[in-house]
């Protein structure tokens, strides 16, 4: 666990080395983009695509950046709109606490989560062609895609 009153100075690789082990084997692990954005929002920042001017650093492509850390490491981060559909990112306090302290349960729910989004995703999809091609052509093209995956797992 690690104690966020024996921190002085900014968050940065070498000290989770020695404060965080975990948490430093974990960005280690990362792209450089997105242990960078992550690094700033574990030392309260917030981010932004450049050009935006309403958060405390800009990144290039961040909305990707910021959605791989969601989709492929689980991190949990707030999502608060400033303008219109223009979107700042950040780790609230209990975030990055459940980062340090929790975070197999932070990747848990974050996951479900994930898993929720796309599982809606595919269903709108779903609908979307049922409504073009009829429901007998999506029943037709489930019993042909499940006979496609039973020969290709076959010995």
């Amino acid at each position: 666990m690690i104690n966020f009153n024996d921190i002085h100075s900014l968050i940065t690789l070498e000290s989770l080395e020695i404060k965080a082990p975990d948490a430093f084997k974990e960005l280690l692990s990362m792209e450089v983009e997105h242990r960078k954005l992550l690094l700033a929002w574990l030392n309260g920042m917030s981010s932004s695509p450049i050009g935006r001017g309403y958060a405390d650093i800009e990144i290039d492509k961040e909305d990707a950046v910021s959605s791989a850390l969601k989709t492929s490491y689980f991190i949990e981060f707030t999502s608060e709109r400033v303008r219109g559909n223009h979107v700042r990112h950040f780790m609230t306090y209990q975030q990055i606490f459940d980062f340090f302290n929790d975070r197999e349960n932070q990747r848990k729910k974050v996951q479900s989560n994930v898993y929720a989004l796309r599982r809606i995703s595919k269903d709108k999809a779903y609908i979307k062609d049922i409504k073009e091609r009829g429901e007998g052509w999506a029943i037709s093209r489930v019993k042909f895609l499940s006979e496609k995956l039973k020969a290709s797992n076959d010995d």
